[in-house]
């Protein structure tokens, strides 16, 4: 390669398009982050040829990419009575700046002049709280060998419930059926001798954790559903001493109290201020057009089986317990006005879960807990769960650790073994 023919190539750069059927064109591009240059013909066979031709300044340019294509062309001889072969090429290079240039038009921040105003917080007094908790089966088994008192209940479940009964004093608290386990009462199963005699120091204990949650929500409104447990008295009084039923002192005929031969008239109910809710299995309890409680008569097996059948066959939110597992289930009814979303929870229960109450078989699938229920009665409404595992429980942010108090309930009643 000569001077002259360089020069003579450097002639064609610039702005001249490369036409692949004319041998020696050729095309050059700057731009401000990146370059490209491109040969065909037959006379530069390399990339080195390529920088030397388009005066690439290689302290400028990076390349990163480049390619070399051969084909041979038919062409016909100087004299035209000859067909000769010539082989033509392509190269081509693409390059980044070493430096490169910032981009244009620069970023900037946005100044922000909208001026900002402050949301208006929500206050309590819109909305309801309702604590809720269900089947904390007071009872107890009674040992053989010295009388001791085993509990059904789960005294660390419910020093959670008294403690988060502090720490947001609710508007009400609603107990979800089955207070009492009432084994002895029954003929369904076969009743241990381990379950006689032992409804009395049942009823005291419930009693003892009843007035410990009025002392601490003295205002609040205390609902208490019968459930198909609590029922067992009022089956075996109809059963077998009909002539009981439904009896009150004669200063209480038309007082709307329990009466004396049932749960809630045994638990001194009417003296701690609490409501009493009869006839299991329909204790419904409407706290608003859009939700209800009470204690529950389906129970499916497997997990979400009980909520997912509840969630079908209603058209508004209810919450239940007697299945004794957390269960949330929500759809989305659609109506001419339009959307209607509603849940279906059931929830766990307070009762001990290793076995010790009475049930089918030892390993039951049951969880501990208890809810937090929000609502209004425009429709709104929460249920925030409150899983109990070992005793303990974390919910908004806090560490609720519950302790057995069964040192103080000795003190309470010393003539009990507990």
């Amino acid at each position: 390669m000569t001077e002259d023919n360089i020069n003579e190539w450097r002639e064609q750069l610039g702005n001249y398009q490369p036409d692949p059927e004319k041998p020696g064109n050729y095309q050059y591009f700057e731009g401000e982050n990146d370059a490209s240059a491109r040969y065909v013909g037959p006379r530069i066979i390399t990339l080195e040829q390529l920088i030397e031709v388009c005066q690439i300044d290689l302290n400028k340019w990076i390349i990163y990419r480049h390619n070399i294509n051969k084909w041979e062309v038919g062409a016909k001889s100087a004299s035209g009575s000859n067909l000769a072969v010539e082989p033509l090429f392509q190269v081509k290079a693409w390059m980044v700046p070493r430096e490169p240039e910032a981009v244009r038009p620069a970023l900037q921040p946005i100044e922000v002049k909208t001026p900002f105003i402050a949301p208006e917080l929500p206050t309590k007094k819109d909305f309801i709280r309702s604590l809720v908790f269900a089947d904390p089966h007071f009872g107890f088994l009674r040992s053989l060998t010295d009388a001791k008192l085993d509990p059904m209940h789960d005294r660390r479940v419910l020093d959670i419930v008294c403690q988060m009964a502090a720490k947001y004093q609710p508007d009400r608290i609603d107990v979800l059926g089955d207070i009492l386990d009432l084994a002895d009462w029954t003929d369904k199963f076969l009743r241990s001798p381990e379950f006689y005699w032992t409804t009395q120091p049942a009823l005291l204990e419930a009693h003892w954790w009843l007035a410990r949650l009025r002392q601490i929500v003295p205002d609040a409104s205390i609902t208490i559903h019968q459930g198909n447990h609590d029922n067992r008295m009022t089956s075996a009084i109809l059963k077998h001493l009909p002539a009981a039923y439904n009896l009150k002192a004669a200063d209480q005929y038309k007082i709307e109290i329990p009466s004396a031969f049932s749960v809630g008239g045994l638990l001194g109910l009417s003296g701690l201020g609490i409501r009493w809710i009869n006839d299991y299995p329909n204790d419904l309890d409407w706290l608003s057009d859009n939700l209800y409680f009470y204690h529950g008569d389906v129970v499916r097996k497997g997990s979400g089986a009980t909520a997912r059948v509840l969630a079908e066959e209603n058209q508004v939110t209810v919450l239940c317990g007697h299945v004794h597992r957390q269960e949330k289930v929500t759809r989305t009814l659609w109506f001419r006005e339009g959307p209607k979303p509603i849940t279906a929870a059931c929830i766990p229960c307070s009762c001990r879960i290793d076995g010790t109450v009475p049930a089918q078989a030892k390993r039951q699938n049951w969880n501990q807990g208890a809810a937090m229920v929000e609502y209004t009665q425009r429709g709104q409404h929460h249920i925030g769960d409150v899983s109990i595992v070992n005793g303990e429980t974390l919910f908004h942010g806090e560490l609720f650790v519950g302790q057995d108090q069964t040192s103080e309930l000795r003190k309470a009643f010393p003539e009990w073994n507990l």
